[in-house]
């Protein structure tokens, strides 16, 4: 493990009075997570496919599965298929604030629509 820099460590004294905290913030910058990948499925979801499924949370959406760390959705024929659409759970849940507009908002506007996970989301959840 590389050591944290001179400025990092500056940084964490400046954040956190607490040493735990500090020691805490440096670990996860040092050591990522690795958190659940989100399919946002496009199509109808097939009777089998070959993920790890994660829980369900009481915030996800039905037409999202998130699945198991280290898979590779990506390279499945289902999704060169179109099936489904590949995106971060934190992008399903920054999305899923949408699901509280009416039934048939009208229009959507995706201001940071880069590569288009949340404009996917939008057509999926309202059907336009």
């Amino acid at each position: 493990m590389v050591s944290p820099s001179n400025n990092l460590l500056k940084l964490t004294r400046n954040l956190f009075d607490d040493e735990a905290k500090r020691a805490e913030f440096l670990d996860a910058l040092q050591n990522p997570r690795e958190y659940p990948q989100a399919l946002i499925w496009t199509r109808a979801r097939p009777e089998s496919h070959s993920y790890a499924l994660e829980e369900r949370l009481d915030w996800q959406p039905e037409f999202v599965d998130r699945i198991s760390p280290g898979q590779r959705p990506g390279a499945d024929d289902l999704h060169s298929s179109g099936f489904y659409y590949c995106l971060d759970t934190s992008s399903v849940f920054s999305a899923s604030a949408m699901l509280a507009l009416p039934s048939s908002p009208g229009r959507v506007l995706d201001m940071c629509s880069s590569p288009g996970g949340k404009g996917i989301f939008a057509w999926r959840a309202f059907h336009p």
